[in-house]
């Protein structure tokens, strides 16, 4: 038994080093919630903010591999969405 629990630490370390040498990327959901009676995949107009569902809760790894997503709404964290947050990707500086 003490053999078989060794072999299981060895291999969850393995296992660990190999996810971390994969690149990834941490990914969330945008929602909004407009109130107007457009279904869904129309035009709801620009009413009522942007939030992010679980921010960064989830990680793509980049292996070429298909990879699932679920996101349950009614437990989830939601985090507000700033029109003027700078990110890493904005060419203008702050100001």
């Amino acid at each position: 038994m003490k053999s078989f629990l060794g072999s299981l630490a060895a291999v969850a370390v393995c296992a660990t080093i190999a996810v971390a040498d994969i690149p990834s990327l941490q990914i969330s959901l945008a929602i909004r919630e407009t109130g107007t009676a457009a279904g869904i995949g129309e035009n709801g107009g620009t009413a009522g903010g942007i939030e992010f569902v679980n921010l960064d809760g989830q990680t793509l790894y980049l292996d070429g591999t298909w990879q699932q997503f679920s996101w349950h709404l009614p437990t989830a964290t939601l985090t507000a969405f700033a029109a003027q947050r700078r990110t890493a990707f904005s060419k203008d500086p702050p100001g």
